[in-house]
């Protein structure tokens, strides 16, 4: 096809492709990997293997629970002993103070805007029961505000305050001596850059995928309210085209029902037909290769939708993702589970343990059979003495 019979992608195209994508990709929904991750879970927490009959011993070996705890806590120490996370060395005497600025820079973004140690924690984890775990690390753009009270402050002083750009009046008042007290709202630039991660149900891929370099298509799923999108600074005319939106609902996710069993059934609240504001939607950031000008060479695009309405397009040069993979499989995205490895191990233990259990309790309170009517008083059987 020559090049100039490509035809541009409008929104509607855009939104049916990423849908597309989606549908089809690893971890969207009941996915074969999605129902093992939920096996995994419930075998880590100790609800498998059942019991064969209900009188059975209950008793669950908690080899996958120590197997992924010791694991975890031996890579966590590698990670994280140390004073500095990471450190840059000069290559010659010109850059020695600026290495020692970027390694202190390195660990003011890892530690002190950032808890480093609990995102690494949660990756590894993932990685242990869910065959990859996921980061997210990205500039965030954005404002805080909070409310500062003055008191007693003379025409000059106020004036000296409101002349800074991220000062504004909240409510202030005048008294008969000519002083100023009030509340001052104080602007103050939060952009930095975020280290975050990302659950594995949250993330989807294409399948076969090889490695996150080489796809065409990934994405961030998460869920937000309308309110959240509205400060997020989106156009009121993008959001009130969202509308409901036949999508996967996040609360219903085996992978979901799994980790929360232990605490409850109870599903997370939508607010449906109650507030418009609180209604929880499901967005996608999505990273994927596209020819939206069609020009004949597609490129990486950063794209968040939210029901068939596309919020946000940008190209982009990099996907913000870091993957740990602890038991990679060479040309493949997803290696083994290692929680999985251990699970026949936790079945051999727990059947041989409950037979042990199940023998003594017969051994102790033996149950004897007698012919019907040959005792008087059956209760002598029944009564333990």
């Amino acid at each position: 096809m020559n090049k100039n019979e490509y035809k541009k992608l409008d929104d509607d195209k855009i939104a049916s492709i990423l849908d597309d994508n989606i549908r089809r990709s690893v971890g969207y929904y009941d996915s074969q990997i999605s129902r093992e991750r939920k096996r995994v879970i419930d075998y880590y927490n100790g609800t498998l293997p059942r019991p064969a009959h209900d009188g059975n011993s209950k008793y669950v070996s908690l080899d996958v629970f120590e197997s992924v705890e010791s694991i975890k806590a031996a890579l966590l120490e590698t990670f994280s002993t140390g004073s500095k996370t990471v450190r840059f060395a000069a290559q010659n005497a010109d850059d020695i103070q600026i290495s020692e600025v970027a390694t202190e820079y390195c660990d003011y973004i890892a530690h002190r805007q950032n808890n480093l140690f609990e995102v690494m924690q949660s990756v590894l984890h993932d990685g242990l029961v869910a065959r990859c775990g996921v980061a997210k690390v990205f500039y965030y753009y954005g404002d805080e505000s909070h409310i500062e009270e003055i008191t007693d402050l003379t025409e000059e002083e106020l004036d000296a305050i409101l002349v800074q750009d991220n000062v504004e009046i909240e409510e202030i008042t005048e008294d008969a001596a000519g002083l100023f007290s009030g509340e001052l709202r104080v602007t103050t630039d939060a952009s930095k850059i975020c280290i975050e991660s990302i659950a594995p149900e949250e993330f989807v891929i294409e399948p076969q995928a090889k490695d996150l370099d080489s796809v065409t298509f990934c994405a961030h799923r998460t869920t937000k309210t309308i309110s959240e999108l509205r400060e997020m600074g989106y156009e009121e005319s993008l959001i009130s085209k969202i509308g409901d939106h036949s999508d996967v609902d996040m609360e219903t996710d085996p992978e979901v029902l799994a980790r929360h069993e232990e605490i409850g059934n109870d599903r997370g609240f939508n607010a449906k037909g109650y507030q418009d504001q609180v209604r929880n939607v499901t967005v996608y950031e999505c990273y994927v290769m596209l020819d939206v000008e069609a020009t004949g060479v597609a490129e990486l695009y950063r794209i968040v939708k939210a029901g068939n309405v596309i919020l946000e397009i940008e190209p982009t040069s990099y996907k913000p993702f870091v993957v740990f993979t602890p038991l990679p499989i060479p040309h493949a995205f997803f290696g083994n589970n290692f929680a999985d490895k251990v699970i026949p191990i936790q079945n051999a233990r727990t059947v041989l343990t409950r037979s042990i259990l199940d023998h003594a309790m017969i051994t102790n309170n033996p149950r004897y059979m007698v012919v019907k009517g040959g005792l008087s008083s059956p209760k002598e059987l029944i009564d333990g003495r």
